[in-house]
């Protein structure tokens, strides 16, 4: 299935964001933050989504200032949007 990234807002990221993504049909889908060097920082969302679109919430409260990856996955595809965390 079809899986997209609608938007991230806001972004650059101060305290939190909200991820809406696309899936085209049922599926356990794992949204992960990582930083700059490739580490994991925050499991943003890891269960099963309903078709269309689904929404994750990243807090960054804890989080430096940089950038960071969001890396989306619903097993048969995978992908990846830039956001940047302003303090």
């Amino acid at each position: 299935g079809e899986l997209s990234i609608i938007k991230v807002q806001p972004n650059p990221v101060e305290t939190n964001a909200t991820i809406t993504f696309n899936i085209a049909e049922r599926n356990r889908v794992d949204v992960s933050l990582f930083d700059i060097n490739g580490r994991k920082v925050q499991t943003i969302f890891s269960k099963v989504a309903e078709p269309g679109n689904n929404t994750a919430i990243i807090d960054a409260t804890m989080l430096s200032s940089g950038t960071y990856s969001i890396v989306i996955t619903d097993g048969n595809s995978t992908i990846t949007k830039q956001i940047v965390i302003k303090k």
